[in-house]
């Protein structure tokens, strides 16, 4: 039975209750089926009915009822299964008189059964207290009654009650009479608050929530009321208050006033609010220990999970409160020696593992094993005996001292074969706790000689050499202090202290006399570094023979000396040197003089031939203008010449028609050579004529609408889509006419060069400090043959296109021109078959070094 989860008033309220602090209420608890049979009861309720729990169970909760109580009982207990009830009964206790209980239920459902939980409160005492309250007060009425017609009666018996405050109040509430108990108990004489509404005793708080007025108003209602509550004194202290207001009416029956007994419970009332502060704290801190905590009983059987529980085990405590503790948490190996443990302890009183950590595997509900460090503490509640252990997981740790103890081992490994001489030596005590097999070699001493010893116990370096040793030391550190000092630092001091040697590089490269045990010296190169083991602090230090090196050095020595000697001769020979080095000195200036006359006709021809080149290539563009101009002009200025005498000697033989195409090929011809020439001026004025270069900051989207309407009736002649997609924000920096002439040629070209259907697109984008415009169309395409050669036309390639009837490619060569002019640069990307994309760019600033020409 010791597995149902009780609930209750209380325990509905307070979630993390459970049977172990149900054993140690002072109220009794009991579990009832539908029956009205006791599966549990705690230890209190058992002694309310003056027997024992086990006596108890399995017995009618109407057995223990009252006789006058029973039928009452019937009532509550049929109400009860649909609504919580508290009421008072009586208990017949198998003793001479009976029992007055308070008696609370409630309803749960366990395993699919519906249930009870009992929780009778003994209020015999209070009862009494109430009783003897009750019949004082009655008293007191009958003799208020009987003293209304003495007067001076009733205030000779009032005055002389000093436990309580008894008082008098009017109609409104405004106080009549004030007795030694009020005086006593709240702090105003009489002659400071007669008159005085009865308000002013309540706090701020329930005269705001007008807690007089409706105390006054039910005791005119019902005749009596009983409240309680926290008052303030005349200092401004307060206490808590029993109060009962009694109505008073005149031998006619009307309403007199009040009369108001008070009695200072205050110390009830804290001694209550601190036991229920200490129980909340106890579960708060049960519920939120940061180990795991489990308490069982004298059987092993389980009473109390907490959540921390839960979480490192995985048991919910519904499903482990009850349940025998070996069966949950033991290892099946260890479940014997558990049990003989606790059979051990029942019957002699003592344990081994009792107030001591152990570290014990443990299981989880998955039936994986972890590792634990346990603690359990015995106590005895009402002579029975209980079991609190403290589990916490250690699995991590564990794991983390095995990676140390690798670590260790790993590094010993390491400290044992190292080439050189080692120790290892606590902090704490510098002591040599380890050292490896080359220390001993070196320095001729066995293990059981050096472990355990200082470096000066083993008289390692003389007592001068450790005087000079100390004495760099400090140096380093700049402090003065004495050996003995240093001897007898703190393990955080020494610690300290290595560090900031090791920071000033003074710990390092360190050399060392010592001496070996059979007496003999050597120099070694001494290096320290501290190191960790657990908790524990060492120092290692490493020990290099360097007995050769000093030997070479010792020879190193020997040797500048005997070079002393000899700079001394070669001093005497430097002199003479010295003079011829002056002769020398003035042929290598007369060297120095002719090597910078050459570098300057050097510089002064590479300059004629820079100029020389440039002027070449000008010479070669001028070639180019003269082959156009007498072939690609000449050629069809003859076509025109001759068919403009054709048209003089034949006209009036022709009929109009005849005339009017042949005019029309007269001006189409005459047009083309016209923008030929058009071309060629604008190509010589970028070699020729850059005082009429002039850039300035433009919209490059205006321009290209700009262009758009100029070219539009061509496009759309040939069956083309213009789309211009440059946002307005962008604009570059450049001369406004060239920009528009490079739009104008190759937008011009792109219509030339398309087919119906196609479109063509000018689209621009910021890359870093300049835009990249692109004119993209979907026309014809160009072969490699052609991309190569597009910005470098030849003379035949001009007179071919120019045949053709696309142009002999000046207009290229000019938007190369206008776009090297202005800081940009073209290139193109295209197949054929597939269109072309023309690309240029523009800069977006203008350029420190320019001005407008």
């Amino acid at each position: 039975m010791r597995s149902i989860k009780y609930q209750s008033e209380d325990v509905n309220q307070n979630p993390d209750m459970n049977p172990l602090i149900l054993d140690i209420m002072a109220q009794g608890v009991a579990t009832l089926n539908k029956e009205g049979v006791i599966l549990y009861c705690n230890p209190s309720f058992a002694q309310m009915v003056n027997l024992t729990p086990e006596q108890v169970t399995g017995t009618k909760f109407k057995t223990y009822i009252a006789d006058a109580s029973k039928d009452h009982f019937d009532t509550l207990y049929k109400e009860s299964w649909s609504e919580p009830v508290k009421d008072e009964i009586h208990l017949n206790p198998n003793i001479a008189m009976v029992m007055p209980v308070l008696i609370s239920t409630a309803t749960f459902i366990q395993d699919n059964k519906a249930l009870m939980s009992v929780i009778l409160t003994d209020v015999s005492i209070r009862n009494r207290h109430q009783n003897e309250l009750n019949r004082q007060t009655e008293e007191l009425e009958k003799n208020l009654l009987r003293l209304k017609e003495s007067e001076e009666r009733y205030k000779l018996i009032v005055e002389n009650v000093k436990d309580y405050s008894i008082i008098m109040l009017d109609a409104n509430g405004n106080i009549k009479t004030w007795n030694k108990g009020a005086e006593r108990i709240i702090g105003y004489t009489s002659n400071d608050i007669i008159g005085k509404h009865i308000s002013i005793v309540y706090t701020p708080e329930e005269i705001s929530r007008k807690e007089p007025e409706r105390n006054l108003k039910m005791a005119k209602e019902l005749g009596r009321y009983e409240s309680g509550g926290w008052r303030v004194r005349k200092d401004g202290s307060t206490f808590f208050a029993d109060v009962i207001i009694s109505s008073l009416y005149d031998a006619n029956d009307n309403f007199q006033g009040y009369a108001k007994l008070t009695r200072d419970i205050t110390n009830r009332k804290l001694t209550e609010d601190k036991l229920k502060d200490s129980e909340t704290q106890i579960r708060t801190i049960f519920k939120r220990a940061p180990d795991a905590v489990t308490v069982i009983d004298h059987d092993g059987i389980i009473t109390k999970w907490n959540p921390r529980a839960e979480e490192v085990f995985g048991w919910n405590a519904d499903e482990v409160i009850g349940q025998p503790l070996h069966e949950i948490l033991i290892p099946e190996r260890f479940r014997e020696a558990h049990l003989n443990g606790m059979k051990h302890f029942l019957a002699t009183g003592e344990g081994p593992i009792l107030n001591k950590p152990i570290e014990i595997p443990a299981l989880r509900k998955n039936n994986s094993e972890i590792q634990i460090e346990l603690s359990i503490s015995h106590y005895q509640f009402k002579k029975k005996d209980f079991f609190i252990g403290f589990l916490k997981d250690i699995t991590k740790r564990k794991i983390a001292e095995d990676k140390l103890k690798e670590s260790e081992e790993r590094f010993l490994k390491i400290f044992d074969n190292s080439p050189v001489a080692m120790t290892l030596s606590e902090i704490k005590t510098n002591k040599i706790a380890y050292a490896n097999q080359l220390f001993y070699n070196v320095f001729g001493y066995t293990a059981k000689e050096v472990i355990g010893q200082t470096s000066e116990e083993l008289g390692l370096m003389a007592p001068e050499e450790l005087e000079r040793v100390t004495s760099l030391i400090l140096n380093y550190l700049q402090e003065e202090r004495p050996i003995s000092e240093l001897q007898s630092m703190t393990v955080e001091d020494t610690e300290a202290l290595l560090i900031k040697l090791k920071q000033t590089n003074a710990m390092n490269d360190f050399e060392v006399q010592y001496t070996k045990k059979n007496g003999e010296t050597f120099y070694a190169l001494v290096f320290y570094e501290t190191i960790r083991f657990g908790y524990q602090s060492y120092t290692i230090t490493s020990y290099q023979d360097i007995t050769d090196r000093k030997i070479a050095e010792e020879k190193v020595k020997q040797t500048s000396r005997e070079l002393v000697l000899l700079n001394k001769e070669l001093a005497l020979k430097n002199k003479e040197n010295e003079k011829r080095a002056a002769q020398l000195s003035a042929t290598n200036q007369e060297l120095i003089y002719h090597i910078e006359e050459k570098d300057k006709k050097d510089a002064e021809l590479a300059a004629a031939n820079t100029d020389l080149k440039e002027k070449e290539e000008l010479i070669a563009h001028k070639d180019s203008i003269l082959a156009i101009l007498s072939h690609d002009l000449r050629s069809p200025l003859a076509g025109i010449i001759g068919a403009a005498e054709y048209l003089q000697e034949n006209i009036e033989k022709m009929d109009p028609a005849e005339v009017k195409g042949l005019l029309g090929l007269l001006y189409e011809a005459s047009t083309k050579e016209l923008n030929m020439l058009d071309y060629l001026v604008e190509w010589a004025r970028i070699k020729y004529a850059s005082e009429v270069f002039c850039p300035e900051e433009i919209e490059l989207g205006s321009c290209v609408k700009k262009v758009f309407d100029l070219l539009n009736e061509s496009a759309a002649q040939n069956g083309v889509t213009l789309h211009n997609e440059v946002e307005e924000q962008i604009t570059v920096w450049a001369d406004r006419k060239m920009v528009l002439s490079i739009l104008q040629n190759l937008l011009s070209n792109a219509i030339k060069h398309s087919v119906p259907c196609d479109t063509i697109t000018v689209i621009a984008k910021k890359v870093e400090e300049e835009i990249v415009v692109e004119i993209k169309d979907t026309g014809i395409g160009m072969n490699m043959r052609t991309r190569e050669r597009l910005f470098t036309p030849q003379l035949d390639s001009l007179s071919k296109e120019r045949e053709g009837g696309k142009g002999a490619g000046i207009g290229l060569l000019l938007v190369k021109g206008f776009l090297e002019k202005n800081g940009g640069r073209i290139w193109v990307e295209s197949e054929e078959g597939m269109g072309s994309s023309f690309y240029f760019t523009l800069p977006i600033n203008k350029p420190l070094d320019e001005d407008c020409n």
